[in-house]
């Protein structure tokens, strides 16, 4: 991919690389420890990232364990979104599209999305984007 001003290759995997980061809700994600309380974030790509599933399952039994936390790791994935829809965003499952990022085909490695995209045609539909797919729920709430 082109760089907008200098025509300079842009990595998008060095961007958002397959880290883990922990989910503390629907949708917000834990960024750090502020004083005396934790600080958290709607974006992923803000989000304290974490190299393995086993060092963010390990942070968060360490300090989300008490009532009322539910943290939940998510790796960051490459999705197939569509194009088409304005409000919500929809991903391709592999048959159609589905407002439900777990159903959605996900893809470790940037590439694979696009070699994917281009052996099913999907270009004209989809845009490849990244999300932080849930893989695994930390505690279940009482």
């Amino acid at each position: 991919m082109a760089g907008a001003d200098n025509g300079e290759k842009i990595n998008l995997e060095q961007l958002f690389p397959s880290v883990y980061v922990i989910e503390l809700g629907n949708r917000t994600y834990f960024r750090k420890w502020g004083e005396k309380h934790i600080c958290v974030t709607a974006l992923f790509q803000q989000a304290k990232r974490f190299q393995t599933e086993m060092e963010a399952e390990h942070f968060a039994g360490r300090h989300f364990w008490y009532a009322g936390m539910n943290p939940c790791i998510c790796q960051i994935r490459w999705v197939l979104a569509a194009w088409e829809e304005l409000d919500d965003i929809w991903y391709w499952d592999g048959k159609g599209y589905t407002p439900v990022l777990q159903d959605a085909v996900s893809f470790l490695k940037i590439h694979e999305a696009d070699q994917y995209q281009k052996s099913h045609r999907l270009q004209e539909d989809t845009y490849i984007d990244a999300a932080a797919y849930r893989v695994k729920q930390v505690f279940q709430a009482a």
